[in-house]
């Protein structure tokens, strides 16, 4: 879809009551993206077993870990992931509840019939119509939405191993401060967070006809005009997220960029916004990003 076309339905949907339910409702029966094709997902390398690799290197064995993650996805595939690979006390949490059993019950089929020789586990047990109980009695995952991150309900020095998958850049500077200042909190010694960031304009992974640079054009007043209501993006860069993390206190352990192919001639083709031209080209280049932190 012509990603200003999407921008105005975007603008469009945010002005309706219940918009979250309608655009679950497009997801499903327009756009039919509301199903995940786990097949697809685990055929090839993801941020998903990633993390456990992550964890397994600096960690060790998980499987007793406390494990916490922010900004879930609706069918809570990570989290669901974790368990089939030996995972047992999770918390999830998201700002809006999304994940429904019909859902998650759907990724726990397809997972039990996977061939990904890292699930130890299978997915048997259906929810019901008390999913968070169910969730929380069959597969060790305690769901929490609406959650706020700023401030979860653990312990001090509770959490062993948090990690998420391209959700920093949908969370506001000012807010993403407060949220790793409350992973410091929930962190001790020892603990491992590893973050996956994507840099990129997520207009242009449906748009074609645009760079994943394009939104680095804009100056924030416009942007905050143009980008989509229901899918936020803050335009933070690599060093950004950095500078955030240490600043919360964090030591970082490994990090990493990628870059799209044709990255120089893509970027060239941007003229950037007055904020960006001070960047470090590299900064600005990165599409993804990978941060793997200790306390």
């Amino acid at each position: 879809m012509n990603w200003k076309l999407k921008c105005a339905s975007s603008y469009l949907l945010s002005k309706m009551p219940n918009s979250i339910k309608v655009y679950n409702a497009i997801q499903k029966h327009l756009t039919k993206r509301w199903h995940r094709d786990v097949n697809l997902t685990l055929s090839k390398p993801n941020n998903y077993t990633m993390h456990l690799e992550v964890f397994r290197k600096h960690w060790g064995n998980f499987t007793s870990a406390q494990y916490y993650e922010f900004g879930v996805a609706r069918d809570l595939f990570s989290n669901l992931v974790n368990y089939g690979c030996g995972m047992e006390k999770q918390l999830a949490i998201d700002l809006n509840p999304l994940a429904t059993a019909e859902l998650v019950n759907d990724t726990c089929g397809q997972l039990s019939l996977s061939s990904n020789p890292q699930m130890v586990r299978e997915l048997t047990q259906e929810l019901g119509s008390d999913f968070r109980r169910d969730l929380l009695e069959f597969y060790g995952i305690d769901y929490r939405a609406p959650s706020d991150a700023r401030e979860v309900a653990l312990p001090d020095g509770s959490v062993d191993l948090i990690a998420t998958t391209s959700t920093f850049e949908h969370v506001p500077e000012d807010m993403l401060r407060e949220i790793l200042a409350e992973c410091y909190r929930l962190c001790h010694q020892g603990s491992i967070m590893s973050h996956e960031i994507d840099y990129s304009d997520h207009y242009s992974h449906r748009d074609k006809s645009i760079t994943p640079y394009n939104f680095l054009k804009f100056s924030d007043r416009t942007w905050d005009l143009v980008h989509m209501r229901h899918y936020y993006q803050n335009r933070l860069r690599h060093n950004d997220i950095r500078r955030l993390l240490l600043e919360a206190g964090f030591v970082i352990i490994e990090e990493k960029t990628t870059l799209p192919e044709n990255s120089e001639m893509k970027l060239a083709s941007v003229q950037l916004a007055e904020k960006f031209q001070t960047y470090p080209r590299a900064d600005l280049l990165a599409t993804k990003g990978h941060f793997v932190v200790t306390k």
